[in-house]
């Protein structure tokens, strides 16, 4: 495809993946730049924690150029927060921070469905966040991508798998997207929303400046750090409605043992530092952010309180208590 001469000027995506021993890393990163309708303004971030490196692979690639590529030996990972952390080291300040999974495949047009759903919220906000959870696929038996879920005009919010076992002690929260119904069906809705997925999270470039991955998490508290960070940093979190999410999510079954699971026995027993404990030192983090003693550029912002996070969200982590709202309430943005 010729390149657009006026990409320098034009909007364009880094889009952070850190993969962990992920087999369909390169169907990502193919299915990210040919379903673009601009692949000339997509720039790719990977950090591959694997045996195999993919260097030779992606210097074959007609957008090699756009891939800026680290290569990491998986015994010496340190989690994926420390490998998105990574990633944000290759950002040069493109227009959009995009951050997906490894094992993601997105629609035709993806980039035009986001760049317009992200101005909508620009109208809303001078600092805007979209991210959900993304619906699922899977593939077939002749190994071809489906999707699970069927176009239901609705809004994706998310909810809280384990808010009653919630105290200021031991915060950690498990999420989950639920699904609320659209005021009018023929209207564009958001709604503002305290959480933040790791695995689809789009906003402005500078994003990574402000509130920049921190690699001391681990696994949990991942997303409820980075929200809170973001938060209080005067960034707004919006979740869009679900059936307009361009990309789908390969997740993994409950109880089952992958080999992209950074936590495999085969790779613990070689470790010095086990999971269990990057796990605790990652909730001990978590405690230090809440309770404000962490320094910039991981603390809290100043521009909002907990106070102000807990009136929107429901969820109070001075007092270890949640309070989940019917309905998150909506705001039309587009007829």
């Amino acid at each position: 495809m010729p390149h657009d001469t006026q990409t320098s000027t034009k909007p364009r995506f880094f889009v952070s993946i850190a993969a962990f021993c992920d087999p369909w890393l390169r169907f990502t990163l193919k299915s990210l730049f040919e379903s673009a309708h601009h692949p000339e303004r997509i720039v790719a971030g990977v950090v591959d924690q694997s045996f195999d490196s993919q260097q030779a692979w992606v210097e074959q690639q007609a957008y090699a150029d756009q891939i800026r590529y680290l290569h990491v030996n998986p015994l010496h990972s340190r989690g994926v927060c420390w490998a998105r952390h990574l990633a944000q080291t290759l950002f040069d300040d493109e227009t959009y921070y995009l951050q997906i999974d490894s094992h993601t495949w997105l629609d035709p047009g993806w980039d035009t469905a986001l760049e317009q759903q992200f101005e909508m919220l620009t109208r809303l906000s001078h600092k805007p966040i979209l991210s959900i959870y993304p619906p699922p696929f899977e593939f077939d038996e002749q190994s071809q991508p489906f999707k699970k879920l069927r176009d239901i005009p609705r809004l994706g919010i998310f909810a809280f798998k384990n808010a009653d076992t919630f105290t200021a002690d031991q915060p950690l929260l498990k999420a989950k997207v639920a699904y609320q119904a659209l005021p009018d069906q023929h209207y564009d809705y958001v709604a503002r929303g305290g959480y933040i997925a790791g695995g689809f999270l789009l906003t402005l470039g500078r994003f990574v400046h402000e509130v920049p991955y921190d690699a001391n998490f681990y696994f949990h508290g991942e997303e409820q750090a980075l929200a809170l960070r973001a938060f209080t940093h005067g960034w707004d979190i919006f979740h869009g409605r679900y059936d307009r999410v361009p990309l789908s999510h390969l997740y993994k079954q409950p109880k089952h043992v992958y080999a992209s699971h950074h936590w495999r026995q085969d790779l613990e027993a070689r470790r010095t530092v086990s999971f269990q404990q990057r796990r605790q030192s990652a909730l001990q983090r978590l405690r230090s952010l809440i309770q404000g003693v962490l320094p910039e550029p991981y603390g809290l912002g100043s521009t909002r309180t907990l106070a102000d996070y807990a009136e929107l969200s429901g969820v109070d982590y001075r007092t270890g208590i949640v309070i989940e709202k019917p309905q998150a309430p909506t705001i039309r943005v587009r007829a």
